[in-house]
């Protein structure tokens, strides 16, 4: 029903507005079907005739429909989102309009109906209309005041939930800031810094410095690990070096037996004998890595003839 409606938005701080909307309506509504009533029953009292069976009709609508509003706004009175001011006035009403014209009311309409002489005369009879419908027209105001102060109430809570909601969106973005600088520091840049010195290790720079070793996090860990692989990159130089300079001929090939590798020593003999083997069909006196071993071996069985010489010579060295 509309009583259990108004009650129930009343008690909801989001429907206060409209809920005072819906009281000051209804109380437009008693204001408005209290003067109807006031002039029937006032002019059959200048008449001095009783109501005629319409008119009786009429005022029970009219009665109807303003007990039913003021039912409404008094069960909507208690709720707890009620203004104060609101709840004085409906009082008010109570009072005067239900209590003391009520009786007044009651009164007129059964001298009406039974065609009794009336009370009062019908100046007195408007005089405490007019009276009665003054509380009711404190009501309409109060509820517009209420309004008023609930919708100002409203707009300072927006205001200030605003100015919350800023406030947090600038701690997320200082937040978000520090977080980015946070990382930066902690993670891109040591992690841009690792990959330079791969970069250079790669490049065959073995006393490049590595940073972050000392850190206990999982960049310490990558920086330990190229710290290693650097440590096996020197180990492989320094046997490389090894090789090269030996003072053996060394010569290496792959799966195909393509030469791949010739020490100095190797390449120096190689020059040695390029008198002794020019001669000899396939050899190549200035280039020994891209030769088949097996042509070398074939150009030895070709110059037997000068493998004395190759015996001596390797003898010398």
């Amino acid at each position: 029903s509309l009583r259990r409606v108004v009650a129930r938005k009343a008690n909801s701080i989001d429907a206060v507005t409209q809920a005072y909307s819906q009281l000051k309506g209804l109380a437009l509504l008693i204001t408005d079907y209290a003067g109807r009533e006031s002039i029937i029953i006032a002019d059959a009292m200048f008449s001095e005739k009783p109501l005629s069976a319409r008119q009786t009709r009429i005022l029970y609508d009219y009665r109807g429909r303003m007990d039913l509003a003021w039912s409404t706004i008094s069960e909507a009175a208690d709720a707890t989102a009620i203004n104060s001011d609101v709840k004085t006035a409906v009082e008010s009403v109570r009072d005067k309009f239900i209590g003391e014209f009520g009786k007044s009311r009651k009164a007129n309409y059964a001298a009406g109906i039974s065609a009794e002489n009336y009370a009062i005369s019908a100046n007195q009879w408007l005089n405490r209309t007019r009276e009665a419908v003054v509380s009711l027209v404190a009501l309409r105001d109060a509820l517009t005041r209420a309004n008023m102060v609930h919708a100002k109430g409203q707009s300072d809570k927006a205001e200030r939930l605003l100015i919350v909601v800023a406030l947090l969106l600038m701690l997320a973005m200082m937040v978000t800031a520090a977080s980015f600088v946070i990382v930066t520091r902690r993670i891109i840049k040591p992690i841009i810094a690792l990959t330079g010195t791969t970069g250079v290790l790669a490049a065959g720079d073995m006393e490049a410095e590595i940073p972050g070793r000392d850190r206990q996090d999982e960049i310490g860990a990558m920086a330990r690990s190229l710290e290693q692989i650097r440590a096996l990159g020197v180990d492989a130089v320094r046997s490389q070096a090894a090789v090269i300079d030996a003072s053996s001929c060394i010569l290496m090939t792959d799966m195909d037996g393509m030469v791949i590798f010739a020490n100095r020593a190797m390449r120096r003999l190689h020059g040695q004998l390029a008198d002794d083997l020019s001669a000899v069909p396939g050899f190549t006196a200035d280039r020994i890595v891209g030769q088949r071993f097996q042509d070398l071996h074939d150009i030895a069985a070709l110059g037997a003839a000068n493998l004395a010489n190759l015996d001596r010579q390797v003898d010398v060295q």
